[in-house]
């Protein structure tokens, strides 16, 4: 069965991802590899300038720095090399990720765009397939209203912290925010939506506003 990659990447915007992490698995769920890059270098600059995310970041270089779970690495070539075997020895043309134009913009910072590109791979968004296959609905809707998860402008939040809880009914679950361990719920997302056997719209860069203007037209 043909293998996929579902990646994440944990840091500011404004800097290096200092966590990597991905799956290597199949369409089933069943997965072949696990990969949890600590980039050192990178988690200095981003507590240092972290006041955006002042808590998320803290707690997540934090997680690094206090557990074994991590590969500690301090040349960025070794993730580099080892992404790149990993998708050759299992023959995988997608990376998914759930906010991909983010992640995806992550590691070309960290690499390069030539370098990414050289990888020759399709970036797919699960956001974006997850949306257009079963949240475009009115039970989505529902669920949002009842536990009033609304940005302040009372847009339907669709981050995959919410979007886990509503399909797997566990409306208590908290994200870590580790990039390993967020690509495995990711992965159970994606799940939902290939099981759905719709076409999936994976390349929507804003996935958010499909979802606001298809519960707009709901309200009126």
């Amino acid at each position: 069965m043909k293998k996929i990659i579902v990646l994440d990447t944990e840091g500011m915007s404004s800097h290096n991802p200092y966590n990597i992490g991905y799956v290597v698995a199949d369409r089933n769920g069943n997965i072949y590899l696990e990969r949890n890059f600590a980039y050192l270098p990178a988690i200095i600059e981003n507590v240092i300038d972290c006041e955006p995310a002042k808590e998320l970041v803290i707690r997540g270089a934090s997680e690094i720095l206090e557990t074994e779970k991590y590969l500690y690495v301090r040349d960025k070539q070794e993730i580099l090399n080892t992404l790149r075997n990993d998708i050759i020895d299992n023959k995988v043309s997608d990376i998914w990720a759930y906010n991909c134009p983010f992640d995806s913009r992550m590691l070309s910072k960290l690499f390069g765009a030539e370098c990414i590109e050289e990888l020759g791979i399709t970036f797919k968004c699960i956001w974006s397939a997850i949306v257009y296959s079963k949240l475009l609905s009115r039970n989505y809707f529902n669920f949002i209203e009842k536990n009033n998860y609304l940005t302040e402008k009372g847009n339907p939040i669709s981050k995959a912290e919410i979007v886990y809880r509503y399909l797997f009914d566990e409306n208590d679950f908290i994200e870590e925010h580790t990039a390993l361990e967020d690509s495995k719920i990711e992965l159970s997302i994606l799940l939902k939506a290939f099981k759905s056997k719709k076409k999936l719209v994976w390349d929507c860069r804003q996935p958010w506003r499909i979802l606001k203007e298809k519960y707009d037209k709901e309200r009126t």
